[in-house]
């Protein structure tokens, strides 16, 4: 890496079961995995009231790549590198692969980013500057 330290890259590709599966493989399913948090809300949500066996599978790739990173600086796969792009591939089954959406990488590789503005939280924390929306700066009530 530029830095000269090393990275180990995770996509999560199991399902969330809760609400039906209708959030798919969504932001924040990892934490209750990872934590060991399965009957919280955000764990309710994301799994269900009453989570699948499956579930404690997912998990367990998690907990052990995690627990043996903490230990060791080492998850139990190959680091990613520019050359090879190790990612470890958490299911039901764990798997390693190259980086498994190169295309939309190299689309993205060339193109520089400008940096998003921020909002004023300097003021009131209640005032809403509509200006940038092209109105008013107003506060809301």
């Amino acid at each position: 890496m530029a830095g000269g330290g090393r990275a180990h890259a995770y996509e999560l590709v199991w399902p969330a079961p809760g609400l039906d599966g209708m959030l798919g493989t969504c932001h924040s399913l990892d934490v209750p995995l990872v934590l060991g948090n399965r009957h919280g809300s955000l764990s309710a949500l994301l799994l269900g009231a009453e989570p699948p066996a499956e579930t404690e599978v997912v998990a367990r790739h998690f907990v052990t790549a995690w627990a043996a990173f903490a230990h060791t600086g080492d998850p139990g796969r190959p680091a990613y590198d520019t050359r090879r792009r190790a990612v470890a591939v958490f299911d039901t089954d764990l798997t390693t692969t190259s980086y498994p959406e190169d295309a939309s990488r190299a689309l993205w590789a060339g193109h520089a980013f400008a940096p998003l503005p921020l909002p004023d939280l300097t003021g009131d924390p209640l005032a809403c500057d509509s200006r940038a929306l092209g109105g008013d700066t107003g506060t809301v009530a």
